[in-house]
């Protein structure tokens, strides 16, 4: 079971509330001698009658699609080429990798692994005030590098690449 998902309640439990609920105890009174919710209870008796069983299912998702090692593998393309979009990564992941992904399990992963993608200096700013294009680009010129350079940040390495 992947890291930080709820485990569901043991079969156990499950029995011993749909057994209490047969037995003609409320669903409110079964909640309040097994600790659970009453919603729960529910639940439980009615996927006994409609599955015949009360076995928890496979939570919700596909697998992950990259292993940590191709998780690492993900960070290091990405620092070698910090300004490339979405698209890009995946075709390196692609061509590097030799594995299919989305841009969505791109992003996901990236956002995972804490890096942060920002735009490259090279790209312009965006005018701060005026509407005016006159006025945003006098006052970007007028600006000091370092304050240029407070537009932008790129690629945030992550703490998954060593």
């Amino acid at each position: 079971m992947a890291e930080g998902m709820i485990k569901p309640y043991s079969l156990d439990l499950r029995e011993r509330a749909v057994a209490l609920a047969d037995e003609g105890a409320s669903s409110l009174e079964v909640a309040e001698m097994l600790g659970v919710s009453d919603s729960w209870v529910r639940k439980m008796r009615l996927r006994r009658d409609a599955l015949g069983h009360l076995m928890p299912s496979s939570p919700p998702g596909k697998e992950r699609m990259l292993t940590e090692a191709q998780e690492e593998q993900l960070c290091h393309l990405v620092l070698g080429k910090p300004d490339a979009t979405l698209e890009e990564i995946v075709e390196l992941v692609a061509k590097h990798m030799r594995v299919r992904v989305s841009i969505s399990t791109v992003s996901r992963r990236l956002i995972e692994m804490g890096m942060t993608r920002k735009k490259s200096p090279s790209t312009p700013a965006k005018p701060i005030g005026p509407r005016s294009s006159k006025n945003a680009k006098a006052s970007f010129a007028e600006a000091s590098s370092v304050e240029r350079r407070a537009f932008f940040s790129s690629t945030k390495r992550a703490s998954i690449c060593r």
